[in-house]
């Protein structure tokens, strides 16, 4: 009787119509933190995402399950964590391990959607062609389609369904660099441009894409990924007076690094900055602006693809989904950019709007995310039979549609990781893991940080990792981490700054124990998962 009920309950999706199915917009920003206007950072103006929050529901708990770019889209692209993947760095992508793995635009593909995407989804290079022979019909990039990453070709010279339109990426007479020294940030005057701006291209490539998909007449799985406020910070020159002048941009209130915190949770981020000396006042001021100029500009470009949304009357019948690829510091314990398991790291903005849902619009929610279940949440919402694959995530559907706003909702616990390399120090005098390990292999890992979220604490365990069984050796931890984050809902980013690791408080040890036997459970099976 289950075998005919399966078949029966497989047989009525099938033959719903394609007028029953919802279609999907999958808006993906990199290095975007929480901290905008609708969160309660009044100071940012974010005028277009706010109002897309007011449209559908905002999660104030969402995290990536690795704060690296490349990692991280493997990692939700595929609805698998990154130990299934086995992508840990920019040396590795999933089809190594998961050839025949269907990721998510190639799931809706598979299912008859008009799909195309633009701009960064997946990290070029990882995997190579942007897995446009498999996961698109179309796809644009425009930041450079030559060339390689660590060995594996950008776009390879028999993927045909990929276009590559010139862009500008970096400020006018400068190229790639190392770090945020002057030029990496500029307001450019684009009339004056030679080519426009990448993200302005993606955006172009966007709206041309859902006219295309109206046209189709089937329904469409969109995505676009922005790169701003990503380095170098380049936006239009219109953008530069949004804030107020350097001397009116606050500083973080914990500049320094948590009392009691491993040296391993730390790393160098070349913003003028050392262990020994932080990044000067003035510059910390000029770079934070900057950042928020270029959230700014991203805003306007979310903006300008939703009002074609609106245009081409698909409102009602789209899910939209707008996700940050991981977090970012900006002077918080005298860290820059992402790469590492803080809250500031990992923790990302996620707005999903379903218009067709009511109990979902206009709400804020404390309810746990993670960027691994946005593959099994498209697919739900969207009214599309769940994958039959190993996924890893869980479905956001039930919050979505009941409009939880309160507790933990669908899981207890959040999980990320970030792998770790030892380096010479001169300021130490010695050797530290301080490499983020984005050239690692999997064999140049020397610690891989596990770390677990649970309602009011951030637990991490730096683990030695076996270079030849490529697992961690769990009764080998190098250093622990625990702080609080009760009440933590992304309302600030000072509060969510921890400022002492509690891990070695006599009257935290139940926490301790009971949150390292929750983390080594979840991490010893997500080694065996997901393929």
């Amino acid at each position: 009787m289950k075998l005919l009920s399966r078949l029966l309950s497989c047989a009525l999706l099938a033959a719903a119509s394609s007028e029953q199915l919802k279609n999907v917009l999958f808006i993906a920003v990199d290095d975007l933190r929480p901290e905008l206007n609708h969160l309660g950072h009044q100071y940012m103006h974010t005028p277009n995402i706010d109002k897309l929050a007011s449209e559908g529901m905002s999660f104030q708990r969402a995290y990536v399950q690795y704060s690296y770019c490349g990692p991280s889209r493997n990692s939700f692209m595929t609805g698998r964590r990154p130990d299934a993947t086995k992508a840990w760095s920019f040396m590795n992508h999933f089809r190594q391990v998961g050839p025949n793995w269907t990721t998510m635009p190639q799931y809706f593909k598979e299912k008859g959607y008009y799909t195309v995407g633009t701009g960064k989804l997946f990290h070029p290079g990882l995997p190579p062609s942007f897995d446009a022979q498999y996961s698109w019909e179309e796809f644009t990039f425009s930041s450079g389609c030559k060339g390689t990453t660590n060995g594996f070709p950008v776009l390879q010279p028999n993927v045909t369904n990929v276009k590559c339109p010139a862009a500008t990426t970096y400020c006018p007479g400068t190229g790639p660099s190392g770090g945020p020294t002057p030029p990496d940030w500029c307001a450019v005057n684009t009339t004056e441009l030679e080519h426009p701006l990448e993200d302005t291209v993606s955006v172009e490539s966007a709206k041309d894409y859902l006219r295309k998909a109206k046209d189709s007449g089937k329904n469409f799985f969109v995505a676009v990924g922005l790169h701003k406020p990503h380095l170098p910070w380049v936006y239009p020159l219109e953008f530069n007076n949004t804030y107020p002048d350097v001397s009116g941009i606050h500083l973080p209130a914990h500049p320094n690094v948590p009392e009691g915190m491993p040296l391993c949770a730390w790393h160098e981020g070349h913003f003028n900055n050392t262990w020994l000396h932080d990044t000067s006042e003035y510059l910390t001021k000029t770079y934070r602006r900057a950042y928020y100029s270029a959230v700014s500009f991203t805003d306007y470009n979310i903006g300008e693809v939703l009002r074609e949304v609106d245009r081409l009357e698909l409102t009602n019948t789209t899910l939209v989904v707008v996700m940050g690829d991981h977090g970012w510091q900006l002077g918080e314990m005298n860290l820059w950019k992402k790469m590492t398991n803080f809250e500031l790291g990992v923790r990302v903005p996620l707005i999903v709007r379903a218009p067709w849902l009511p109990k979902s619009v206009n709400k804020k929610t404390t309810a746990f995310a993670e960027a691994v279940d946005l593959y099994q949440t498209m697919v739900d919402l969207s009214g599309l039979p769940p994958s039959t694959e190993n996924l890893q995530g869980d479905s956001l559907g039930p919050i979505i549609r009941d409009g939880i706003v309160s507790g933990t909702g669908i899981k207890n616990y959040t999980f990320s990781q970030f792998a770790k390399n030892f380096t010479y120090s001169d300021e130490l005098h010695k050797q530290e893991a301080w490499n983020e390990c984005g050239s690692c292999t999997h064999h140049d890992i020397d610690l891989m940080g596990f770390s677990v979220r649970s309602d009011n604490w951030r637990y991490t365990e730096w683990v030695v990792w076996n270079k030849s069984s490529l697992l961690p050796i769990w009764d080998q931890i190098h250093a622990k981490e625990l702080y609080n984050h009760t009440s933590d809902f992304a309302a600030s980013m000072d509060f969510s700054t921890p400022t002492v690791n509690l891990v070695n408080e006599s009257t935290l040890q139940k926490v301790v124990s009971d949150l390292s036997v929750v983390l080594k459970g979840h991490f010893v099976s997500d080694q065996t998962m997901g393929n």
